[in-house]
């Protein structure tokens, strides 16, 4: 898709509501998914505005924190726009700029890569590169039409996983069989694909969400080309976690992997609203030795790769539930903690676009 094509003219609010698909990395979207269903079809009265800029601007905010994980985790973080020290935070000793010794290191020339390591190593550095496309495509797209574009915001992409790793640690009765004080996503595999599946599942609900808000073609046709890499990705994070649980072959360390995901999954549904949207991997049969607590799926199946609802359509989020998520908030309030641990970044004019957005009565009230 030509970007100089779709910033050519102003930025108007139907062509930002289909730019609203771009919001990926935790992104966010429309209600529950209960509410699309039933609407098909129609589209809700809205009042004139130009929110345009506001929700490019969201998305780009998401995937600056999608991009920052992958890139660091190859060592390329420093390629990612407006990257400085001290703009994205990682564990001690970590630098996620040197690509010969991070996790994936260069080409995964180091001693301690197995076939399992290079299978995931390699997996990451396309996501890598296709985050920062995003974030490119983004910037680029807001720029040509004249619109104001969002720094790189601070984000926090270490005690922010061990906030999220305690959080999921509370809905299981046994914990994660690990200290969630030790959750580092960049130590080893089975931590960088959990964090990588924190992420990837709000990614695709955001983009459902935008689809019945979309009434430019090309946009539409855009939106609907990112939420489609979105899905692969998400669905290839959810088929390594489901392929290495200790219960079948175990290749990540040993720990109850389809667990660690349910719980993850329970911990986000805890903090975007009183709806259980959230899915985990496993579903409700031919597994006699697996607990309950991680069965989450359609009937006689046993994998829930991909989470859906009764009619096998994917679920929808507002912008609020995925700032809530984001925030690691039921509030959607900022903290060290968070992610975003100076909340996101809002180019100056853009204010209360940016408070319709997260308004708890979104779409209604634009």
């Amino acid at each position: 898709m030509d970007i100089r094509k779709l910033g050519s003219t102003r930025l108007d609010r139907r062509r930002l509501l289909g730019n609203l698909g771009l919001m990926g990395a935790g992104a966010v979207m429309t209600a529950c998914g209960g509410n699309v269903v039933g609407q098909v079809g129609t589209r809700p009265q809205q009042a004139e505005g130009d929110y345009d800029g506001a929700i490019l601007n969201f998305a780009l905010n998401l995937e600056y924190l999608e991009a920052a994980y992958y890139l660091a985790a190859v060592g390329r973080l420093n390629e990612l726009p407006g990257y400085e020290e001290g703009k994205v935070l990682l564990p001690d000793g970590y630098t996620g700029t040197d690509p010969s010794t991070s996790l994936y290191a260069t080409k995964f020339t180091r001693s301690t890569v197995t076939k399992v390591t290079e299978l995931v190593g390699a997996f990451a550095d396309e996501i890598a590169q296709d985050e920062l496309s995003h974030v490119v495509f983004l910037r680029e797209a807001l720029a040509a039409a004249g619109a104001p574009v969002a720094d790189l915001p601070v984000l926090n992409l270490s005690s922010s996983f061990v906030a999220a790793a305690t959080a999921a640690a509370s809905f299981t009765d046994n914990g994660l069989g690990f200290d969630p004080a030790a959750f580092n996503p960049f130590a080893n595999d089975t931590f960088f694909l959990h964090g990588a599946f924190i992420f990837e599942d709000v990614g695709v609900t955001a983009y459902k969400g935008a689809a019945r808000f979309i009434s430019n073609k090309d946009y539409l046709e855009a939106a609907a080309g990112i939420l489609a890499v979105e899905a692969y990705h998400a669905g290839s994070i959810r088929s390594f976690l489901y392929t290495s649980d200790s219960r079948a072959e175990n290749r990540y360390g040993g720990v109850d992997i389809w667990t660690i995901v349910r719980a993850i999954s329970d911990a986000r549904d805890s903090l975007d609203g009183s709806d259980d949207l959230d899915q985990g991997i496993v579903g409700n049969s031919g597994f006699d030795t697996v607990q309950p607590t991680v069965h989450e799926g359609p009937d006689g199946l046993g994998a829930n790769i991909v989470p859906t609802d009764a009619n096998a359509v994917a679920f929808s989020r507002t912008p609020l539930q995925v700032a809530k998520i984001v925030y690691l908030s039921p509030d959607a309030a900022v903290s060290e903690a968070s992610f975003f641990p100076e909340g996101i970044t809002i180019p100056e004019g853009l204010e209360d676009q940016f408070a319709a957005l997260l308004d708890p009565s979104f779409p209604n009230n634009l």
